[in-house]
């Protein structure tokens, strides 16, 4: 009986061994998870706001330009130009800053396409930005408002959902994906 209480202890023991490693594992994820979601939400909120000069319609030159494959190779330089601008926020990735910039084209064309008699200069703004952080990725879903400024806009803002990606590499959080919400840019 006493050697069955022995081994009995000895596995209770263990068992709080691994419970208390298991417990102090999960408070200390939990702590460098909310230190790491403040970085991103912050980087988050820089890109938003960075984003509303690169994501503004650049209607000044349109009304010079006649031509559909002019406008077409002016508002894919225009993109470029835009993605340039956020390029600080992604990964040193080229396929990435490609997806950036395609991102950015298709708003211009959208915008183009619905839009091409309105002035739209895009203030953005987020909120409700969720943050998982998992080892060292992150996915982020925030709440984007657009606000317009132009003449004869029935639709002076919208929101919708904006996702990100991003990494730790380098010592820093960095972006390696940006989808704006199909929703976002259909006015």
């Amino acid at each position: 009986m006493r050697k069955k209480l022995y081994y009995t202890n000895r596995g209770i023991l263990l068992l709080l061994i691994a419970l208390i490693s298991v417990t102090v594992y999960l408070v200390y994820d939990f702590i460098r998870s909310n230190s790491e979601a403040k970085k991103i939400r912050s980087q988050v909120e820089s890109f938003i706001s960075d984003s509303s000069q690169a994501f503004s319609f650049p209607k000044e030159k349109l009304s010079e330009l006649e031509d559909a494959t002019e406008t077409h190779a002016f508002l894919m330089e225009c993109s470029k130009t835009s993605a340039a601008t956020l390029s600080s926020y992604y990964l040193d990735n080229a396929a990435l800053r490609e997806e950036l910039y395609e991102s950015i084209s298709g708003v211009f064309e959208l915008e183009y396409s619905q839009y091409k008699n309105i002035a739209s200069q895009v203030t953005r703004s987020c909120s409700d930005i969720k943050v998982k952080v998992y080892k060292d990725t992150a996915t982020v879903e925030t709440k984007v408002t657009n606000y317009f400024v132009g003449e004869g806009l029935e639709i002076p803002s919208f929101s919708a959902f904006d996702s990100f990606e991003f990494i730790y590499q380098d010592g820093s959080w960095q972006c390696v994906g940006y989808y704006p919400s199909i929703n976002s840019y259909m006015y």
